[in-house]
């Protein structure tokens, strides 16, 4: 090709796939979490109104929660220390308010003084990913995503995430917010994309306007 140097082509990076959990799911998680009782229905909330990660939580100590008249936070200090707001409004509907949410009502009613955030059958703190993962399996028991897979903790943090960009948060905040960089969020950004793209086609299914029929009009007499 004339002396060309022409250049082997640019590998295309996989992304990896992130499963965010749909609306209805993360509802009926949250609804069977509260049946569960307070500690369950703390847990799952604090997940899914933080996006913090399951290894974040389980590090969590009582007086990292802060209750602010105006808004309540909570104290991360593994691995990228930050605070983060606790949400009203997951997924469209109010598991909050200001001043009141699951986790403040699960600590204000405790008699313990264990300082761990949560705690195992036998009143001891949970010090162990396996027993946070015992407390999600007895909530998400039977429940299944539209992959046909049980939810897992870690797509909590995927759907917040995914959630806050929908929402409009730039990725420089969420990034400030989830701990993760812009390159971790990318996949993030991509699905919330997708799901603009869902919401805008929603929009612009509906019915047709009728077209006013106009009357031709005769051609004037030359």
């Amino acid at each position: 090709m004339n002396g060309a140097i022409v250049g082997e082509p640019t590998a295309i990076q996989p992304v990896p796939p992130i499963n965010d959990l749909p609306a209805a799911l993360v509802h009926t998680i949250l609804q069977r979490a509260q049946k569960l009782g307070r500690q369950p229905y703390a847990f799952a909330y604090s997940l899914l109104a933080t996006g913090i990660s399951p290894t974040e939580l389980l590090h969590l100590k009582r007086h990292h929660y802060i209750p602010n008249p105006d808004q309540h936070l909570l104290q991360i200090n593994q691995g990228t220390p930050r605070q983060v707001p606790l949400n009203q409004w997951i997924a469209s509907k109010r598991y909050g308010s200001d001043s009141n949410n699951p986790l403040y009502q699960w600590l204000k009613g405790r008699k313990d003084d264990e300082s761990a955030l949560f705690l195992n059958p036998q009143s001891q703190p949970i010090i162990s990913l396996p027993e946070l993962q015992t407390l999600w399996q007895s909530i998400t028991q039977d429940l299944l995503t539209p992959q046909g897979h049980p939810p897992t903790m870690d797509q909590t943090q995927s759907t917040w995430c995914i959630e806050m960009l929908t929402k409009g948060i730039e990725p420089d905040h969420l990034s400030l917010l989830s701990g993760l960089t812009i390159d971790q969020l990318q996949p993030f950004i991509q699905r919330s994309q997708a799901r603009g793209a869902i919401a805008a086609v929603k929009r612009r299914d509906t019915k047709p306007q009728s077209k006013r029929r106009v009357r031709k009009q005769a051609n004037p007499p030359t």
